[in-house]
């Protein structure tokens, strides 16, 4: 894990946390940790756990239909710190404040790295998606968390082309983007990755 994610030193304390968001609390059980944990194998837990990590540590609203893919919030924030360390190279620390601008492609249902990139550094974020619904669900999300401002997403125009500026549309081909990333699940829900109908 990164040593500046939060989670390093400081894991989550799923007990606790769940008092504060009861609707963990039916996937809590306690093993030899006095944290408590969670069967990670199954979705509805792993969801609950991410939207009371991100409740409770972002400050954000929110959620996602079971059949999509639930992120974990330590290892999406290990992405986040990455990109940090490349872009403070050159200045020592790490670049905050909305002249950062990322571009996601494939940003999927959960909208994660733009809302806790956001949420830490101040960022903006354009997202692609392809999918429909995963993008539906992405710009509800923001909407809920008044964040229209600070996450622009949209359905890439041309997705067979070689040229990344061409899958942009016309609005955002002007943007300077200070990093690109692309981390796509390789599936394209839960009953993909599972095999089950």
């Amino acid at each position: 894990m990164h040593p500046r994610n939060k989670y390093w030193k400081n894991p989550a304390d799923f007990l606790q946390l769940s008092r504060s968001y009861p609707s963990l609390q039916p996937y809590i059980f306690q093993r030899t940790t006095e944290y408590g944990t969670i069967d990670f194998s199954n979705n509805k837990a792993v969801k609950e756990l991410t939207k009371a990590l991100l409740a409770q540590d972002f400050n954000l609203k929110w959620d996602i239909d079971e059949e999509h893919l639930v992120p974990t919030i330590p290892l999406r924030l290990n992405y986040l710190h990455w990109i940090e360390d490349l872009l403070s190279e050159d200045e020592g620390e790490v670049p905050k404040g909305p002249e950062v601008i990322g571009l996601d492609i494939g940003v999927g249902a959960s909208c994660i790295y733009p809302l806790l990139g956001v949420r830490m550094n101040n960022w903006r974020f354009y997202g692609t998606e392809i999918a429909t619904t995963s993008l539906q669900i992405a710009e509800k999300i923001i909407l809920n968390n008044n964040l229209e401002d600070n996450i622009k997403l949209a359905k890439p125009v041309e997705i067979n082309s070689n040229l990344l500026l061409t899958i942009l549309g016309k609005e955002w081909r002007d943007v300077k983007f200070n990093f690109v990333m692309c981390n796509p699940p390789f599936y394209s829900s839960i009953k993909e990755k599972t095999g089950k109908k």
